[in-house]
This record gives C-alpha cells, sequence and structure tokens, in this order.
C-alpha cells in the first residue's frame, strides 16, 4: 500500500488501529498512529515526515513485529494479513486532539551541507588518494603465494599508511 492510499484510509479513520508491516516492523501512521498511543499509553517517538510525492506531511509511529504480543490482545485483532494488521480501539479517535498532537509533532529539521574550507577539502581528497593506493595494494597482494612472516609485513606497511 502506498502513502496515497494510507492517507486516504487515515482521513477517513475514527476506529480503529491500522498498523503496516514494513520489514520486521509494524508501523502505524496519522490517526492509527494516534489512537494507537491513546490506547497504549506508551511513549513511543512519533516520527513526521514531509511525502513530496503527496505533498503531505504525515506522523508515523513503529515498533518491532515481535513486540506485538506485547501491546495487543488477540481480542483486538479484527483483520490480519501478512501485510497489515487491523486492531479495533477501545475509544474513538477525538479528532480535534488527533489534530493538536500533529501540530505538536516536530519535524525534523533538514541539514544542508555547508560549504567545506578548502583545507579540510584537500585533506578529503588525499585521504581519498591514499585509501585507493591502500585498496590497490591489497588487491594485489597474493596472500595464497606469502608466507605468514610477508603476510604480518604486509600489514605493517598499510597500517603505517593508514596513520600517515
Amino acid at each position: 500500500m502506498d502513502y496515497a492510499e494510507i492517507v486516504s484510509r487515515e482521513d477517513k479513520n475514527d476506529s480503529l488501529i491500522y498498523l503496516y508491516m514494513e520489514g520486521y516492523f509494524y508501523k502505524a501512521y496519522e490517526r492509527s498512529a494516534f489512537g494507537c498511543l491513546r490506547q497504549l499509553k506508551v511513549n513511543f517517538k512519533p516520527m513526521k515526515k514531509l511525502i513530496r510525492k503527496i505533498n503531505r506531511e504525515i506522523i508515523s509511529i513503529g515498533f518491532p513485529e515481535r513486540s506485538f504480543p506485547r501491546y495487543f490482545m488477540p481480542e483486538d485483532v479484527v483483520s490480519s494479513t501478512e501485510k497489515e494488521v487491523v486492531l479495533k480501539l477501545h475509544t474513538p479517535i477525538d479528532m480535534a486532539a488527533f489534530e493538536t498532537w500533529k501540530r505538536e509533532v516536530e519535524t525534523p529539521q533538514v541539514v544542508t551541507p555547508r560549504e567545506e574550507p578548502k583545507v579540510d577539502r584537500m585533506n578529503n581528497i588525499l585521504a581519498n588518494q591514499a585509501l585507493s593506493v591502500i585498496l590497490k595494494m591489497i588487491k594485489d597482494f597474493q596472500i595464497e603465494n606469502s608466507t605468514p612472516m610477508d603476510c604480518q609485513q604486509f600489514l605493517i606497511q598499510v597500517k603505517r599508511l593508514l596513520n600517515s
């Protein structure tokens, strides 16, 4: 399910928690996230991010799949598939409280890279060149034809280059 479908579903939601499986985590969005936090009285950190495709900020919370039994009872489950679980809320979502909560969740600040000083840029170039030399040395070293002493000497040489 994409963000547009999730947001469309959440805009109509007032009594359910929709959890979406994403990797090894369950995620709840918008009203489901709000309802989940209110019902469970847990301190999950809501995350707000701008989804450019739908030109809208959305809020989500998440928790590991293995934690599901800790938070929900089997009788709370309305339906369940491999990709989503629908749970009933004990009390309907208070829309005014949801809107207030949504405004209060902070949007992470976008950090714009600043101009690197020329000295730092030069050091980065030199470090990248040294790294290229070291990687070539490692690639060319024939460990299968070397004695343990040769390998030790090679590592000492690589270490010296890394420390210089």
